[in-house]
């Protein structure tokens, strides 16, 4: 879905979470917060679509001890 808006917004870039979940931003995403704060801030888009990588998902509390 986000990959076909994209094709439809002339001069968009889509920036994907790699293996992330919901709520990246200000949420300990270095890379999503950059990108967005920088666009909130200046307007500046990056210069190309882009991957960031997610925060990891929890580990559920005693799995470690498994």
């Amino acid at each position: 879905m986000a990959e076909r808006v994209h094709r439809a917004l002339r001069g968009s870039r889509l920036v994907t979470v790699a293996d992330g979940d919901h709520v990246q931003y200000r949420n300990d995403n270095a890379c999503v917060d950059g990108v967005v704060d920088r666009y909130l801030l200046d307007g500046r888009i990056p210069a190309r679509d882009m991957t960031c990588p997610g925060r990891p998902l929890p580990v559920p509390a005693g799995a470690a001890e498994r």
